[in-house]
């Protein structure tokens, strides 16, 4: 891939080679890694993709997810962040992005919120 470049895969696992993936990422020449599916399943929870700061994880769910009803949560707990507020549907990233809280509607899946800026 061209350097640079932003990585998608959300068709099978066992399609990316971590290792090989990982050294990218680190070196900047991949730019980012949105990833849905992995070569073992679920994500281990020390696996380094959940904290590394150029990939987010996404839920690989077995149903539809309503579109208005998981735009509407994603966006309420942006807002909620950048505020400083509390935010529900946390993921614990030292259980592998298990949902801990899931007290609001919508989506209950393994998710992570890696892909927001970094507080201080």
């Amino acid at each position: 891939m061209p350097a640079g470049s932003h990585l998608i895969n959300v068709g099978r696992g066992g399609t990316i080679v971590d290792d090989d993936l990982l050294a990218l990422l680190d070196t900047g020449h991949i730019a980012s890694a949105t990833l849905d599916v992995f070569e073992i399943e679920p994500l281990a929870a020390e696996h380094r993709y959940w904290h590394h700061a150029r990939v987010i994880v996404t839920p690989h769910l077995a149903g539809p997810t309503p579109r208005e009803p998981a735009a509407q949560q994603i966006a309420a707990a942006i807002a909620a962040l950048e505020r400083g507020a509390e935010v529900t549907q946390l993921a614990d990233m030292s259980i592998g992005g298990e949902v801990i809280d899931s007290s609001g509607p919508g989506l209950s899946a393994r998710y992570a919120f890696n892909c927001l800026p970094k507080r201080a």
